[in-house]
């Protein structure tokens, strides 16, 4: 499965993190990007979500991720509960996001 290792790696995460994640151990998750083993299905739909893309894409598929567009409507509502909130705001936690997203990729 050298999806999962792909797309485990462009997001900066290791197998351990993954494993832990997904609530497996982190030989699993080498077994599945090895192609010991196959992913059972509830740890797919989990990879679905957490990368955003389609079990089909991650099983190799499709030739293209199947990525999901969220809206700002859509942070806010999962955030605030309302679409309501002032933009500013939202720079403030994109901002975060992406703080967050290049700590992890270097620690």
């Amino acid at each position: 499965m050298n999806r999962i290792k792909e797309l485990r790696a462009s997001c900066g995460m290791r197998q351990a993190e993954l494993a832990q994640a997904l609530h497996c151990k982190q030989n699993t998750v080498s077994n599945w990007e090895t192609g010991r083993s196959a992913p059972p299905l509830e740890a797919l739909e989990a990879m679905s979500k957490l990368f955003g893309v389609s079990i089909d894409y991650i099983l190799g598929g499709a030739d293209q991720p199947q990525t999901r567009t969220i809206s700002d409507d859509d942070i806010k509502f999962a955030l605030w509960g309302t679409r309501e909130i002032d933009d500013d705001v939202l720079e403030q936690v994109r901002a975060f996001a992406k703080f967050a997203r290049e700590n992890r990729k270097n620690p």
